[in-house]
């Protein structure tokens, strides 16, 4: 069910108003119902997702397009995926059919493979072959890089933080003949030493897990934040996502946004 009326007037009257938002997706899962695990929604879900953006006048932007011009883009918004899981291919056809595009950022040796990253949570998920992202690719969708192996960047040593980063920008540059130049901290662990390494392998833009705008200004354009999408995320709570700019979209929060428009509006502060 698409949100109310009010949410998609909302979303219009925020979005022009502020800069972007990322929105963070991992599983898209054909099912019914919700689905169990913490980082996938249902394919039904992701549809009405995009039916609200579509409502609200929402424009979508990869990554790659933060150019410093982004105060321009009205309402906007960069729909990503981290770690390149097959069912994500469902969610490609669903943004490619609405003229929509988004951003992958995938595990480049595990490409084809499964997520052994998951093996302590009792997870065992395929993730897209080099086939379907060069067909992504073409098709206009970003793909960005997520490391080699899908390991914490924070503290790793110089060398091996190195191969993570620069490595896998060579892995997926070799495998779709195109630039590179996004990239996801894995679990969002970075640190400055992580930061140094994806500046100096040649990215502009860089995601974390941390909620909030995008800066209009194109400042911090290698800690992007980004509001995390859960499998409980209803097409309302992402329009209060999307107000608000955080990734709690309860209307508790929402009464708390307001509350405090109220009083700045009362008190002059």
């Amino acid at each position: 069910m698409v949100a109310p009326r009010v949410s998609a007037a909302l979303l219009r009257r925020q979005g022009a108003g502020y800069g972007p938002l990322a929105l963070m997706y991992h599983a898209v899962e054909r099912m019914r119902g919700t689905p169990r695990w913490r980082w996938s929604v249902s394919l039904e879900r992701f549809r009405q997702h995009l039916d609200l953006l579509q409502e609200a006048g929402y424009r979508t932007l990869r990554v790659a397009d933060l150019d410093g011009s982004v105060d321009q883009c009205g309402p906007c918004v960069l729909i990503t995926f981290d770690d390149g899981y097959a069912d994500n291919y469902a969610a490609f056809q669903e943004l490619s059919r609405r003229g929509m595009v988004g951003t992958w950022f995938v595990v480049t040796r595990a490409i084809g493979g499964h997520a052994d990253w998951l093996e302590d949570q009792g997870e065992r998920r395929a993730l897209l072959t080099a086939e379907q992202l060069r067909e992504m690719a073409a098709a206009g969708m970003e793909v960005g890089a997520h490391g080699r192996r899908h390991l914490r960047l924070a503290a790793l040593p110089p060398e091996e933080l190195r191969s993570e980063v620069r490595g896998s920008r060579e892995d997926l540059e070799n495998l779709l003949s195109r630039p590179v130049t996004s990239f996801a901290y894995p679990y969002g662990s970075h640190d400055d030493a992580a930061v140094a390494a994806v500046s100096e392998a040649g990215y502009t833009a860089a995601c974390t897990v941390r909620p909030g705008w995008i800066r209009p200004d194109g400042r911090q354009p290698l800690a992007l934040p980004r509001l995390e999408i859960g499998p409980g995320v209803g097409s309302g709570e992402l329009a209060r996502m999307l107000t608000l700019g955080t990734s709690d979209g309860s209307w508790l929060a929402l009464g708390r946004y307001f509350g405090r428009r109220l009083t700045a509006r009362f008190t002059g502060r």
